[in-house]
């Protein structure tokens, strides 16, 4: 199954809606699908008027322009860290929306829950969470449209894990196989011990054990559920003792004993975390128990994200080489500087080397109609600032795969000019006939 890490490792550049322009109006490629473990691929609204809903749909993100949230709510849809399908939609639900599904004769709608996160420059990094309600074949055979989008953002982690675990534990059981994907390392194991005389087993859901191991496996941990252990005390003690697992939880409400079990672990494995899950209170929910189930496993194993900063020039030259590519060219100048660079924050000049990137995409899909705003574009749809003119240069141009360019335009990095190691500046070319950017100055303010 994908997890929270799936989401925290995959951190992308908030893209613009332009990336998703075709004839002036927002639309996806045709045959665009979203894959669904477990389910046949979602078909993707291709004509204009099957994103109209999300186009039109207001949602507030502070400190962005209207261009970059369409292009988040619709990278949400297309390409999401995790995608599950949810049970079909009942025809009292579509007609909330406004559908009449005793007309359809071939339309089938399909609901969606989508996570990703995304960098959004000047306000960091948020985590987006989509319902989606599509109906395929509503335009024509082919041809979907969204009938309803719920997204919503945040900058917290603990809330993001929340929503999924409410949206995993709503999915398809066979969009959610729980358990580590395959190749990828083994979980570490937790035990959970609970069980007893009747009476409790009512105030329960009948999926409980699967929302628990739900819980569990968003932290990449194997949730080992042992009911009613009192029956095979001695064997279960033996086993803590002999092959203790990484944790240990016993549910305060269905052991009597807890201690029982904790202290022979804790002999076994000082060091590991031991504790009582809930209490013995009937007035404690499952739902409770839950939340408290999921402070437990933040404890046990907290995040350890993969996704690697940029903290020397070495790691922005290797991440450097991967935004390469025909839209976006770094001379041997540029790709020279990175090894001795005396610009003191790499971290901060890769940002705006990334967003420039995204810009020069821009540039390249709308056939370069973007090149007499492109300060403008750059403001408003990527969060950095770029200049097109210096007053302290004059004729600078490079002669690069046989073209001369002029590169005085620049991203004005930061402005510390009393500080010259803390201003930075990146100069490139706007090649209007490759429709490409070409970077020649990565570094402080000293080109020329």
């Amino acid at each position: 199954m994908k997890t929270l890490l799936d989401v925290l490792d995959n951190v992308r550049i908030a893209p613009s809606s332009t990336e998703y322009m075709s004839g002036g109006r927002v639309a996806f490629k045709k045959k665009s699908r979203l894959r669904l473990p477990g389910e046949r691929d979602l078909v993707l609204p291709s004509d204009p008027d099957g994103l109209s809903l999300v186009v039109d749909q207001q949602i507030s993100i502070d400190g962005l322009s209207a261009g970059v949230e369409l292009g988040a709510k619709l990278e949400l849809l297309r390409s999401p860290a995790i995608a599950l399908s949810l049970a079909a939609p009942t025809d009292e639900h579509l007609r909330t929306f406004g559908l009449r599904p005793d007309s359809f004769r071939r339309e089938e709608p399909r609901r969606v829950s989508t996570f990703l996160g995304l960098n959004f420059g000047t306000i960091g990094i948020r985590y987006g969470f989509g319902r989606f309600l599509v109906v395929e074949n509503a335009i024509r055979m082919g041809s979907s449209s969204v009938a309803h989008a719920d997204v919503r953002w945040t900058s917290a982690i603990d809330e993001l894990e929340e929503w999924l675990l409410q949206e995993f534990c709503l999915a398809k059981p066979s969009s959610v196989l729980i358990g580590p994907e395959p190749g990828s390392s083994p979980w570490k194991t937790v035990t959970i011990l609970l069980g007893g005389p009747g009476g409790r087993s009512q105030s329960i859901p009948a999926d409980w054990k699967r929302q628990a191991q739900l819980a569990a496996g968003l932290r990449r941990v194997n949730l080992d559920v042992r009911v009613n252990p009192d029956l095979t005390r001695s064997n279960i003690i033996r086993e803590l003792r002999t092959a203790p697992p990484s944790a240990l939880l016993v549910w305060a409400g269905w052991v009597s004993s807890p201690e029982a079990y904790i202290d022979p672990y804790l002999i076994a494995r000082p060091s590991a975390v031991a504790e009582i899950l809930g209490s013995s209170s009937a007035d404690m929910t499952f739902e409770d128990t839950k939340i408290e189930l999921m402070l437990h496993l933040r404890e046990i194993e907290p995040l350890n994200s993969t996704r690697t900063p940029i903290k020397d020039w070495k790691q922005f030259a290797q991440a450097a080489e991967l935004l390469r590519s025909d839209y976006f060219h770094l001379t041997e100048r540029a790709r020279s500087m990175m090894e001795k660079n005396r610009y003191r924050f790499p971290e901060r000049m890769f940002d705006h080397l990334e967003r420039l990137s995204r810009l020069a995409y821009d540039f390249r899909a709308s056939d370069g109609k973007v090149s007499g705003r492109i300060a403008e574009v750059g403001r408003t749809s990527h969060g950095i600032e770029i200049a097109l003119f210096d007053s302290s240069l004059s004729g600078t141009h490079i002669v690069y795969e046989g073209a001369r360019l002029d590169t005085v335009p620049h991203v004005k990095v930061d402005d510390a000019k009393r500080e010259p190691d803390k201003c930075g500046r990146i100069y490139f070319a706007i090649d209007s006939t490759n429709l490409r950017f070409v970077v020649d100055h990565i570094g402080i303010h000293d080109y020329g």
